[in-house]
């Protein structure tokens, strides 16, 4: 089966755990928002994890 886009599984249970992780990895970098680098990964990582949330609501089974 083909990955719906960048680097997310097909599946929903696989999706499901990488969208925590990286959910989890922005929020750890909250904690750092004061950094520059807290700032670019707060970024970076909330908007993969909204792309790949809409990417998992499109999943099947």
């Amino acid at each position: 089966m083909r990955s719906p886009g960048l680097g997310f599984p097909s599946n929903r249970r696989d999706g499901a755990r990488q969208l925590s992780i990286v959910v989890i990895l922005s929020a750890a970098s909250l904690c750092r928002i004061d950094h520059p680098i807290g700032q670019v990964l707060f970024a970076s990582l909330t908007l993969l994890s909204l792309y790949w949330w809409r990417i998992y609501r499109q999943l099947s089974q």
